[in-house]
């Protein structure tokens, strides 16, 4: 088994600077009396192949216990041959390559923060389905590019059509190519910044614009009706008609009270005033609602014109809040 287990792992770079735990697998084949414990810890670990990734999670720690537990026993004042989480997933990803991804923390953070992926957790809360659907996400579009499948298949011997059929492998060589071209990561990051800066002022510029749509809407509805020589009652002046309209003010001359002052267009909406005309009363109550509803909509077009000047958008005059 420690031959088999040293030509498996020939290669694989699982083994940093800091963990090697391929080495504390051999120190645990070399005892005798380790062996079949560990042959059984694999037996779990290699287990037929499920679609479930937090049984495919429980059995990693199974297994990561089982293994660290026997070296602490033999080795306490040692960690740097204890299995992580990175190994342990390279070995399931070198059995069964089509249903499991290879993992190192550094590439996949990397990612993760560059896509803004949701919920995505590191460390101690480092979580398997989070990772492999990551994942799965990037084989999607990885499966539609053909010139890298084809170049993929080049890397194998004779271009062998059934290695690495689901494209686990693949997967991670994108993750892990990003990761460590340090120049084009950078220059890709700073395009998709500027794209998503460009979509946002996009979509600022769409949302101000339908703002002034509406704005000169409201505005196109507001009119003042004709109340000169209108018949109004009053509940303690009785009825009279309306002499004068200017600026704010209204002046009625009633038919025993004699000329009275109002304000225009409280003394309507408020109902001191009530005219025969019904629809007299009913364009200013309109027109109160256009008027509130032009103050919500200014607001917000300054608010995104604000935005926008933050973010470097151009804003044009005609983009300006309509003024009425």
């Amino acid at each position: 088994m420690l031959s088999m287990w040293k030509r498996c792992t020939k290669g694989a770079f699982i083994d940093t600077r800091h963990n090697h735990p391929t080495q504390g697998i051999v120190i645990l084949l070399k005892n005798p009396s380790e062996v079949e414990g560990v042959r059984n810890a694999f037996k779990a670990l290699f287990c037929d192949e499920t679609d479930d990734v937090e049984e495919k999670w429980n059995r990693v720690l199974t297994f990561m216990d089982y293994i660290n537990g026997r070296l602490m026993d033999l080795f306490p004042n040692s960690s740097i041959y204890l299995q992580t989480r990175e190994g342990i997933l390279t070995y399931l990803n070198l059995w069964d390559p089509d249903h499991n991804y290879r993992y190192k923390p550094a590439p996949a953070n990397n990612w993760a923060s560059y896509i803004g992926f949701a919920d995505w957790e590191t460390g101690q809360r480092f979580s398997l389905r989070k990772y492999y659907k990551m994942c799965d996400e990037i084989r999607e579009v990885v499966k539609e590019h053909e010139e890298l499948l084809r170049v993929h298949r080049q890397r194998f011997e004779n271009g062998e059509p059934d290695y690495d059929k689901a494209y686990h492998i693949l997967t991670f060589d994108v993750l892990y190519c990003f990761w460590g071209y340090e120049d084009a990561r950078r220059e890709a990051l700073e395009e998709y910044q500027e794209a998503m800066k460009q979509q946002h002022i996009d979509e600022l510029e769409e949302q101000l614009s339908e703002i002034n749509r509406q704005i000169e809407l409201n505005t196109s509805q507001l009119f003042s009706p004709e109340c000169l020589g209108s018949r109004v009652h009053h509940r303690k002046f009785g009825d009279g008609e309306v002499k004068e309209v200017e600026g704010t003010r209204l002046a009625v001359l009633f038919d025993k009270a004699g000329n009275k002052l109002f304000k225009y267009p409280d003394a309507f909406v408020n109902g001191y005033l009530q005219p025969e005309d019904t629809t007299i009363t009913v364009q200013l109550e309109m027109n109160q609602i256009l008027e509130n509803n032009l103050v919500s909509l200014r607001e917000q077009a300054e608010k995104i014109r604000q935005e926008l000047a933050a973010v470097g958008g151009m804003i044009n005059d005609e983009d300006k809040p309509y003024q009425h």
